[in-house]
């Protein structure tokens, strides 16, 4: 498959967007899990209450 002008610089963009966010992504996830090994898992709550006080009551 072969762009055209426009949109093959349009690709590179966000070729090069995603690239910046990976590692972006990954710290935050990083950052997050060990907020909750060291706090406990009370940290997350305020951030995401429904889901993973959810998730985490059905595995008590």
């Amino acid at each position: 498959m072969e762009y055209k002008g426009g949109a093959k610089r349009l690709a590179g963009h966000f070729q090069t967007g995603v690239s910046y966010m990976i590692p972006l992504v990954t710290a935050a996830g990083l950052l997050a899990s060990i907020a909750v090994i060291g706090g406990g898992e009370n940290v997350m709550r305020p951030v995401i209450y429904g889901v993973i006080c959810a998730f985490w009551a059905k595995l008590d």
